[in-house]
């Protein structure tokens, strides 16, 4: 869960608040994970968001993948208020401290 400020969609700017906001989730993606999105704000911004994750759109590769990783079919939502979205939870995981060894890895075929 993250809040990022925007431009009303009547501003010049407001082109870049979708490029901007895309690009925070997708790296939000690939570092937390995420089966679903909920979104909330502006709703032309919320309507882009939206169909940029969705079939066919900018971020279509995350959509497909999400669901290969989650095991449950993607979706964004859209809310009305802030106090309808879930929570956050953040949990820390300790690793592991040793350097040596073995490493797990897998390719999900972007690169």
């Amino acid at each position: 869960r993250d809040k990022l400020p925007v431009f009303t969609s009547s501003h010049d700017g407001f082109d870049a608040s979708v490029f901007l906001a895309g690009e925070v989730i997708r790296y939000m993606l690939w570092q937390r994970g995420g089966l679903k999105l909920i979104l909330c704000g502006p709703p032309k911004l919320c309507a882009a968001l939206t169909a940029a994750f969705g079939p066919g759109g900018k971020y279509e590769f995350e959509a497909k993948t999400m669901p290969k990783i989650y095991g449950i079919p993607w979706s964004v939502t859209t809310v009305a208020t802030v106090e309808e979205l879930p929570k956050s939870v953040e949990l820390p995981v300790v690793c592991g401290k040793v350097a040596d060894g073995c490493r797990i890895a897998f390719d999900l075929g972007k690169s």
